[in-house]
């Protein structure tokens, strides 16, 4: 899976996760995680982990480029 990783802020090649509990894994260790969990159980309510997971890092990168505002 290729895709923006909001704890480091940068693109990553990464293997996919195959549960919730690996994608939560992957978006834990950083002083905003809890809201990268929130949006990420936000995508996964509709769609598969690694998607929700993919859906989660375009927001954060999209805010990082300045292109969506905070919430």
């Amino acid at each position: 899976m290729y895709w923006y990783n909001p704890v480091i802020g940068k693109m990553e090649d990464t293997p996919d996760p195959r549960t919730d509990a690996r994608a939560l894994q992957m978006l834990g260790g950083h002083l905003d995680s809890e809201e990268f969990i929130e949006e990420y159980w936000r995508w996964r309510e509709k769609t598969r982990v690694v998607a929700a997971l993919v859906f989660t890092g375009q927001k954060f990168q999209r805010r990082e480029q300045g292109l969506q505002p905070p919430r």
